[in-house]
């Protein structure tokens, strides 16, 4: 009789660990949830009623799971993303196309998929941003993921429909020599510039629960680099005024930010002291 709890609540246990791992699979990649029920079956059919051990039965597991993911993920989701009017973004920089995702990370992760205006905006960004300053290199984060509006994108509010696109600032080492391809983060984000003073802190005496997260205790292990006013506030720049011109609706940066760099828009907007900080990138929004 106790083996026979014993075994039920093992499998609770299991059962309990396969929808944690589904749902952070599902939250991360959209399709990783799925990926990983379907390959489960799959291994445990291919294995069999057999004897095997713990570890050999994991890692087959984990092997299934991951040549199933990375099929899916090269092979059906770009088709398929076609028919949601989302395309992927193009993952690596080029010097034909010197624009790409700042880690490959983004695309493993399926979060690089955009509407057809935003591949244009961001090629015609990156041939402005080219002549201004020869040699730069616009990187993106997250953009959206390939299917359905409205499945959300955590820990963003608005990336759930493949009109955002997270671009990443540019950045120069302590000698003034700019950063090409690179950032304080190894992702791009959580690498916050501090307000200075004077400066506006609008979320300053703000309460309550939030995605504003301060992540002080990682701030010391980020590279020691400058942000790259120069190229930052151009990019900017273009954005509010040629951007419009290509689908640009509205962009979100920190007030202390629009305020250091000296540019001003009405389509740029401060999201709100409850969602996420844009003083680490910058968020454009198109129609």
């Amino acid at each position: 009789m106790s083996e026979e709890v014993s075994g039920g609540g093992g499998g609770v246990l299991k059962l309990f660990l396969g929808l944690i791992v589904f749902i952070v699979l599902t939250a991360l990649t959209q399709i990783g949830g799925v990926v990983y029920v379907v390959s489960a079956l799959l291994v445990s059919w291919l294995l069999g009623g057999r004897d095997w051990n713990f570890l050999f039965r994991w890692i087959a597991h984990l092997l299934g799971f991951v040549f199933l993911y990375v099929a899916v993920t090269v092979a059906a989701v770009p088709p398929l993303a076609r028919e949601f009017g989302r395309h992927p973004l193009p993952c690596l920089p080029s010097a034909k196309r010197p624009y790409g995702a700042l880690n490959p990370a983004f695309c493993l992760l399926n979060r690089h998929y955009a509407s057809a205006p935003a591949h244009r905006m961001l090629a015609a960004l990156t041939t402005a941003m080219n002549k201004s300053n020869p040699g730069t290199t616009v990187l993106y984060l997250d953009a959206g993921f390939p299917f359905l509006d409205g499945f959300p994108m955590l820990p963003h509010l608005l990336h759930d429909d493949g009109r955002s696109v997270d671009l990443a600032f540019f950045y120069n080492n302590r000698r003034g020599v700019y950063q090409r391809g690179r950032t304080r983060s190894p992702i791009g984000y959580w690498a916050f510039e501090r307000p200075r003073a004077g400066d506006p802190r609008p979320c300053l005496q703000a309460g309550g629960m939030g995605l504003r997260w301060g992540l002080g205790f990682l701030q010391r292990y980020w590279r020691p680099y400058i942000l790259d006013q120069k190229r930052t506030t151009a990019m900017i720049q273009w954005l509010v005024t040629e951007g419009p011109k290509l689908g640009v609706e509205r962009l979100y940066l920190e007030s202390h930010l629009v305020n250091r760099l000296g540019v001003a828009s009405p389509l740029l907007k401060f999201q709100g002291c409850r969602a996420e900080r844009h003083d680490d990138h910058i968020q454009i929004r198109l129609r």
